[in-house]
């Protein structure tokens, strides 16, 4: 759990006992909006996902080391979801920044092998406040769906990955 803006500094794990009572823990981190969890770098762990860093996941949730990796920078009001978008078997990290945003870029960060590397493709200069990633047509390929909710007008936009040609 994470909340937004100034109090977005701190992500909050929780963990059910035997006992059934709810005992948590705080992890500092950067400012911002919104997080996502996956298997990102094949340990077996889940990993947390934020702005333009990723927690490694400890075996203790509650009293282990959260190890935090740097792999990206952009502001930290942005929206982050992860999906296999390239078929490598390996989680990607799809990141929308909002439309308070100076640069408002959807971005996709192909995950090169086990979170070490990263390659950044910018897919869109519109942002968006929210995205979805699904395959929408069932054509096998996923795609990315949102919208930013400031303005006169806000779309919905999709972003559709095509298969490759032949």
């Amino acid at each position: 759990m994470r909340q937004q803006a100034r109090k977005g500094n701190q992500i909050v794990v929780w963990k059910r006992k035997e006992n059934e009572e709810w005992i948590n823990r705080f992890i500092n981190c950067r400012i911002g909006e919104e997080l996502a969890m996956g298997e990102i770098n094949s340990d077996g762990l889940l990993d947390i996902v934020i702005s333009g860093d990723w927690y490694e996941g400890a075996a203790d949730v509650i009293r282990g080391r959260w190890e935090k990796h740097g792999y990206a920078c952009w502001t930290p009001d942005a929206v982050v979801k992860l999906a296999d978008m390239n078929k490598d078997g390996e989680l990607d990290v799809v990141a929308a920044e909002m439309h308070q945003s100076p640069r408002k870029r959807v971005m996709i960060y192909l995950n090169m092998g086990e979170a070490v590397k990263w390659e950044c493709q910018v897919i869109a200069n519109t942002g968006s406040h929210n995205i979805c990633v699904a395959d929408i047509g069932n054509t096998g390929y996923l795609n990315i769906v949102g919208a930013n909710w400031s303005g006169e007008y806000q779309p919905i936009e999709m972003w559709m990955q095509l298969p490759p040609k032949r």
